[in-house]
């Protein structure tokens, strides 16, 4: 639902941002669409609203920067009711349009994922897909995480039950074996 929430009750949470920096330039376009336009410019930001009424703003961390530099009170907002622990899985699957993500931030958001209890049990599709990166990222991050642990379990949506998978060739190419010939 779209609904107009005030710049003052937006909460912009280190821990939800995926990025490690704002682009300035970003900014100050965005303030000057802000500026000429209203607060209706550009497109609603995204906004998990707790039980207790926080407003972590998922995606539109630089739509808020400029539209506070362009002296607006509030912004269109699409707002979901959730935990911050939603927010933080929302986040991970945002961010892919714009400006693009870095290496280093796109291997932070599938890091927030394998580092958790229940989202490091997805498959490598499941949370490649979540986060717009290749599967074999998700391998080799996940080879990086668990080094030394033998085997992986995830949970297979589809059946819905636990598979446990060895991880010796994980992300490891098969070679092709060609026939002897005489």
């Amino acid at each position: 639902m779209i609904v107009i929430v005030p710049l003052a009750a937006l909460l912009l949470d280190k821990g939800i941002q995926v990025r490690e920096i704002f682009y300035p330039g970003n900014i100050a376009e965005y303030a000057r669409l802000y500026a000429e336009g209203g607060n209706t410019a550009l497109p609603p930001i995204l906004v998990i609203k707790s039980a207790r009424g926080q407003h972590w703003v998922v995606d539109g961390f630089h739509r808020v920067h400029a539209a506070r530099q362009a002296k607006l009170l509030d912004v269109p907002a699409e707002v979901k009711t959730g935990t911050y622990r939603d927010a933080v899985l929302l986040a991970c699957s945002q961010n892919k349009h714009g400006h693009p993500l870095t290496a280093t931030e796109k291997c932070q958001v599938v890091w927030r994922l394998l580092q958790d209890q229940e989202w490091k049990k997805w498959s490598a599709a499941e949370i490649a897909r979540h986060c717009g990166v290749s599967s074999d990222m998700v391998l080799r991050l996940r080879r990086e995480l668990l080094p030394n642990q033998n085997h992986i379990m995830y949970v297979d949506q589809k059946h819905e039950k636990e598979v446990i998978v060895p991880t010796r060739n994980l992300g490891k190419k098969k070679r092709n074996i060609s026939p002897v010939t005489h």
